[in-house]
């Protein structure tokens, strides 16, 4: 029955995954696809716009050129009106009369229109007649008419360059003078700078920087004696003479392109015909890079499979489970009941749970089964009775799943339940009699506990406490219940043993979970600081570089303060890095003394640099330390949670249309739990969106959230209660639709104080500040002197680092050898063994990494001392060899002085046990560190 029901829904999920992700896949396809239709279309509308911008603003300068120009042509006019004044004339006379007179070029032309002298000496001798027949024309018809005309601008088939030609003939006259006015250098002259870049650069550099998929843009102007960009000055068409004559042929065809990923368009627009561009119509480049949208369906689609494959098999297992759980094993536990009642044991009781039918059938049994008993029974004596129901009910206390212990007023065992033998490795014929802490030595840290409940009468619950099991050794977690029996000759308690482990191992899934979700929403705020710091850093280099290859000498003054700058943005890196792995760390729930203040400090500097800018943060946390017992990791995710969920109200779950923003005030306050315990209450207030009456009936259950499913996905207050009642608190809440929430969270306050920390060898854990309060010169144990200077293996996969630690400690006095790899190093160290007196080691490295490399070292000399070096000091192979004492570490980034101080500590005899092996070998002189090292 299991089987073929898991089959079917298996069935079932990989069916509705595969449906859903071809419609998903097919409909993803077609939105791209419209999507780049659609951008292709708003390019070229947007380019045509551009296109008669360009034309408007040209049209009014070229009325201004004509203007300036006619004056400037008739002076010519009267100037050279006699072809006999040519002759002494010059190509370089010309050009300077031009420059002279403000404009580009100026042609002398004779009656059969041959360029008799030009200041553009490709031109001379050139015939305009032969050009075209409509020009020729036109040329003719100005010969004697004493008028100037002009033509639209145009584009050079030579250079490509965009000018204004004016033309003019003298009264009578069988000459002609052309000029030209350069249309670029004349508005840089005529108008102000800014018209000039708008219009050659601005207008149609803004059509790129509107589209996303659009990355470059060319108008050209079709000529079968050259094509030349309108866009461009002087760049060229470069393409076959046909693909110009096909759309001098066909203006309305479009030819795609793919060069190296992308799609190049080429279409002709249809401008005005009162444009300059009218005839022939200039011709589009765009080139379009959709190689995003491309990979976009397919990654959606791999991403849907994926997560649709997660999400069956969770809800596979989790149905199953439930299944299993609610349906099939109650029908199991009916049958056998009926099986047993069958072979005569009417005492039997099947378990009723819920309202259901089965349920009922079950209850139905055990009535029949009681029935049965009782007119089975009703012939026995009184007594015979009394023992039943005693054993009855001592066979109901074996049965609960949980321990029961009952002791009485004097603490002996007078009850010890099955659950309670394998919970504590002690049968009931041991345990009774004995003191119950006796009995159960993993209780007997809660014995004031048990006092208090015999003297104050309340039931008193440790919601969490860890044992081992006796037999296996396994880490246990379990909550304990002290109840105070009311008997009035006796009296006692009851002790109630409930095994969390699974509902633990549960609940930690859900925080990582909702913490992984916390580290996501704080990773833009994160971002924001890395790419500042990583501005200054590059800014600073960037300068220093720039200055050194102009080749200039630099003083200590200059560089010292970029240097420190560099230093000190290395140093906010890694304290932002530090804080992000502290939230994200996954380790096991820890009881220590923590003090309140110290974990809301942490989360005020983590909310200043990620929180929105509209909301205003308050923090009230008093002078005196508020010391409570927990694991301040999941604390710090308590109030992560609540001061988050804060500022979603205040921001992005306000309406649309409302100004974001408002006051997040925490304050931390002495007060009490009940029984008069003293506690300590932070309290989360947020000016935000509220609450309403019906979502608070709801407010931790798991999964149900008041946010889009974008910003939360409703585990952030469960785990946050879970975490609560653990530390044995209460979390309140109390909100008002548009009047903002108020969360208090009641910790009980505790009068123990932190134990002060060992002086050892710092786990990966440590943090960076317990080594930089170190002295900065390690106190040097007094040995002989080597007479060669100590000998250092250094292995690292980067470059920079080989170069940069050698060169430190080389100028420090030591010997460096270097290995890019732990295999070359392993080599290094077999061939020089006798002079090598450290090794420092990168962890990940490609092949044989740095924990590899560091045992078969050892392998070869058990006495080498060995530093590992690693960015990320929560990995577990490091964590395991400096946690052994194997070795010291050093975290990257380091700057010189940790360096030299780490490798004078361990040559000194004062590093991790494993690094003593050998006799202390200091280096040739005291570090010099910087005055300022940490």
């Amino acid at each position: 029955m299991r089987r073929t029901f898991g089959r079917y829904l298996l069935l079932a999920v990989l069916v509705a995954a595969g449906v859903n992700a071809l419609f998903i896949g097919f409909h993803a396809n077609r939105l791209m696809h419209r999507i780049m239709q659609q951008s292709k279309a708003q390019a070229f509308a947007e380019v045509n716009h551009a296109l008669a911008t360009y034309d408007h603003f040209t049209y009014a300068i070229e009325l201004d050129m004509h203007r300036q120009g006619e004056k400037v042509i008739r002076e010519l006019g009267e100037r050279f009106a006699d072809p006999r004044t040519w002759e002494p004339l010059t190509t370089e006379e010309l050009q300077r009369l031009a420059a002279s007179l403000g404009i580009a070029e100026i042609y002398l032309i004779d009656q059969n229109g041959i360029v008799r002298r030009t200041s553009f000496p490709t031109d001379l001798n050139f015939d305009l007649f032969a050009l075209d027949p409509g020009f020729a024309q036109f040329l003719k018809d100005l010969y004697g008419k004493g008028r100037v005309e002009s033509q639209r601008l145009s584009i050079s088939t030579l250079t490509g360059r965009l000018h204004k030609y004016l033309y003019y003939s003298p009264p009578g006259s069988s000459i002609l003078i052309e000029i030209a006015f350069a249309m670029r250098p004349y508005v840089e002259r005529r108008y102000d700078a800014r018209v000039a870049t708008f219009l050659f650069g601005e207008l149609f550099a803004g059509v790129v920087s509107n589209d996303p998929f659009l990355r470059a843009i060319d108008i050209f102007q079709l000529n079968r004696r050259g094509c030349w960009s309108i866009v461009n000055e002087g760049k060229p068409l470069l393409v076959d003479p046909s693909f110009v004559d096909s759309f001098l042929a066909n203006p309305d065809q479009e030819i795609i392109r793919h060069e190296g990923g992308r799609q190049i368009i080429f279409r002709c627009l249809r401008p005005a015909k009162s444009s300059m561009f009218a005839l022939p119509p200039p011709l589009v480049r765009l080139e379009f890079d959709f190689s995003l949208a491309d990979h976009l369906p397919r990654m959606i689609l791999l991403v849907f499979l994926v997560g649709t494959v997660l999400v069956g098999g969770l809800s596979y297992l989790v149905f199953s489970h439930l299944v299993n759980r609610r349906l099939i094993e109650p029908i199991l536990t009916i049958s056998q009941g009926l099986e047993t009642i069958t072979a005569g044991t009417y005492e039997i009781r099947l378990p009723v749970t819920g309202e259901d039918e089965i349920a009922g059938i079950a209850e139905q049994i055990n009535r029949l089964a009681a029935e049965t008993a009782r007119r089975r029974d009703e012939s026995l004596a009184a007594q015979t009775e009394l023992q039943r129901v005693k054993e009855y009910l001592a066979e109901i206390l074996q049965a609960l799943p949980g321990g029961v212990i009952a002791a009485d007023a004097d603490g002996c065992v007078t009850h010890w339940n099955r659950a309670a033998e394998a919970l504590f490795g002690r049968s009931a014929a041991q345990a009774i009699g004995q003191l119950w802490w006796e009995a159960a030595p993993a209780l007997a840290a809660h014995i004031a506990v048990a006092r208090e409940t015999l003297a104050t009468g309340l039931p008193r619950e440790i919601p969490r406490h860890a044992i081992r099991h006796p037999a296996t050794g396994e880490e246990q977690i379990v909550g304990i219940a002290f109840s105070p029996l009311s008997h009035p000759q006796s009296g006692g308690l009851v002790i109630r043993v409930s095994d969390l482990t699974e509902l633990e191992r549960w609940n930690e899934e859900r925080r990582e979970a909702q913490k992984a979700e916390l580290i996501g929403i704080l990773a833009g705020g994160l971002a924001h600081d890395f790419n500042n710091i990583l501005m200054g850093i590059s800014a600073s280099t960037s300068l220093l570089l720039g200055k050194t290859e102009a080749g200039e000498a630099l003083a200590p003054n200059d560089l010292q303060p970029h240097l420190e700058g560099i230093r000190q943005a290395t140093r906010r890196a890694r304290d932002l890095v530090d804080r992000l792995l502290t939230l994200g760390r996954r380790q096991p729930f820890r009881r220590e003394v923590v003090d309140l203040r110290v974990v809301l400090s942490e989360i005020e500097t983590l909310f200043r640099t990620t929180a929105d800018p509209s909301v205003r943060l308050q923090f009230s946390l008093p002078e005196q330390p508020a010391w409570v017992e927990g694991d301040p990791t999941h604390l710090a995710q308590v109030f992560l949670n609540l001061c988050l969920n804060g500022i979603q109200a205040m921001t992005v779950m306000r309406p649309p249309g409302t100004v974001p923003g408002g006051r997040l005030a925490v304050d931390l306050a002495a007060t009490t739990l009940p029984g008069v315990r003293p506690a300590w209450r932070v309290t989360v207030t947020d000016e935000g969106v509220g609450i309403s009456p019906e979502a608070m009936k709801d407010l931790f259950t798991p999964f149900f959230t008041t946010k889009h499913r974008a910003d939360g996905v409703g585990l952030g207050l469960p785990v946050a209660q879970t975490i609560v009642r653990h530390h044995g608190g209460e979390i309140r809440v109390d909100s008002r639709p548009g009047q903002g929430s108020r969360f208090e969270v009641v910790l009980p306050a505790t009068t123990d104080r932190p134990a002060e920390p060992e002086a050892s060898s710092s786990p990966p854990s440590a943090s960076r500040e317990m080594d930089d309060a170190a002295p900065a010169t390690p106190a040097p144990v007094v040995v002989d002197q080597p007479t060669s200077p100590p000998c250092i293996l250094l292995a690292d996969d980067e470059e920079i680092i080989r170069i940069t630690v050698q060169e430190i400690l080389t100028n420090q006095g030591y010997t460096v050898l270097t290995a890019r790899s732990g295999e070359e190093a392993v080599v290094l160290f077999r061939e020089h063994r006798a002079r090598i007196d450290a090794a420092l080691l990168d962890l990940l490295m490609p092949g044989c990494n740095g924990r590899v490399a560091a045992e078969r070292m050892r392998e070869i000399d058990p006495t080498l001392p060995i530093i590992m070096s690693s960015g990320f000091r929560m990995d577990q192979e490091l964590g395991s060899f400096v946690e052994t004492g194997e070795g010291d570490f050093l975290e990257k980034p380091y700057d010189l002085s940790e360096l030299i101080r780490i490798v004078h500590r361990v040559l000194s005899g004062q590093g991790a046990p494993g690094n003593r092996r050998r006799p202390p070998r200091l280096a040739p002189a005291t570090p010099a560190l910087p005055t300022d090292a940490s």
